[in-house]
């Protein structure tokens, strides 16, 4: 009987945390977030592999991420509390209608939510903890909804994520400022100090919405089905496997202080992430050892010289002293 008395409420907690799991899934956070491997030999990649940064204030390291969907709908305002915790920062920037051009409708169920849409949030690390204080990512750029297939063979797989150049995509919404065209940045690159502790010092956060389906009517908008060729008779791959999310983010500069340990980058909605690792290489400043070396040479050099210029005087100085001293001769 006690058993009995301890497996019940059991099993009803196991079945809350279940539910709230379903509950938090609009997007499902199931896919790696990748990112271009300059370094990798002999093959150059997407890869979400802990991978080499370099710190030469130039380099722009493109990001890549698949979405996926389960069928949860996008919080309304009837659900929104419910569905958000409340304690979470920005909860402001996020819409509360998937679709707020579009009047809910009691009749067909549809018109300001759909299991489409999602807010998610793109965020790198800027600063470490002191008192090292080195820099990551100094800021992201290039929000973009594309079609994951990069190589214009009607399907996303391991060749799209090798395919070159680095930035070659296909793009859907490269301008993302209208929630009503399904893609939108709801702020860019906002420093914050609240989200990595013990990581990291700050974190430069970009928050996004997507929703491909724009009218809200339940199913996927045109658009983003791919049912336009994009080269003679070659079409791209429906929604699940066919729609990421590309970004770029800028590395440090060789002058700056370097980041003590790994440097992070992730993809992140409510109730779940995914992450992708990054190190930064001592051996991307050779100039430094280069100037060293010759400094070293030019020195010795010179010791050598005066070395040699000290024993000529120096046998003069004595060769003159035993002719002084020489005994007189008659």
């Amino acid at each position: 009987m006690l058993k009995k008395r301890l497996g019940i409420p059991l099993l009803i907690a196991i079945g809350m945390l279940l539910t709230a799991v379903v509950v938090y899934a609009d997007m499902k956070m199931v896919n790696a977030v990748n990112a271009w491997d300059f370094e990798a030999n002999p093959n150059p990649g997407f890869t979400h592999a802990l991978q080499p940064m370099a710190i030469d204030c130039v380099t722009w390291i493109p990001f890549w991420y698949e979405f996926s969907w389960d069928n949860d709908v996008y919080p309304t305002p009837k659900d929104q509390t419910a569905y958000y915790p409340a304690a979470v920062d920005r909860l402001e920037l996020y819409p509360q209608d998937a679709c707020p051009s579009v009047p809910y409708s009691t009749t067909t169920g549809y018109g300001d939510t759909t299991p489409w849409a999602s807010t998610f949030e793109y965020a790198v690390y800027h600063q470490d903890n002191p008192p090292g204080s080195g820099y990551g990512f100094m800021t992201t750029a290039n929000w973009e909804l594309v079609y994951c297939d990069r190589d214009d063979d009607g399907d996303f797989d391991s060749a799209d994520l090798s395919h070159t150049p680095p930035r070659y995509r296909n793009t859907i919404i490269d301008d993302p400022g209208d929630i009503d065209d399904g893609f939108a940045v709801l702020a860019q690159n906002v420093i914050t100090d609240t989200e990595c502790v013990g990581n990291c010092f700050t974190e430069l956060i970009t928050t996004l919405f997507v929703n491909l389906d724009t009218d809200c009517d339940g199913d996927i908008t045109d658009e983003f089905t791919g049912t336009e060729p994009i080269s003679g008779t070659i079409y791209h791959a429906y929604l699940n496997g066919g729609l990421c999310f590309f970004a770029e983010a800028l590395v440090p500069c060789t002058n700056d202080p370097l980041w003590d340990g790994n440097v992070q980058a992730r993809i992140t909605r409510l109730g779940g992430e995914v992450t992708i690792n990054f190190h930064q290489d001592l051996e991307a400043t050779p100039v430094e050892i280069s100037s060293f070396t010759a400094r070293w040479y030019e020195d010795r050099s010179r010791l050598l010289i005066l070395g040699a210029v000290a024993a000529v005087l120096g046998g003069a100085a004595v060769g003159a002293l035993v002719w002084r001293t020489r005994p007189a001769q008659r």
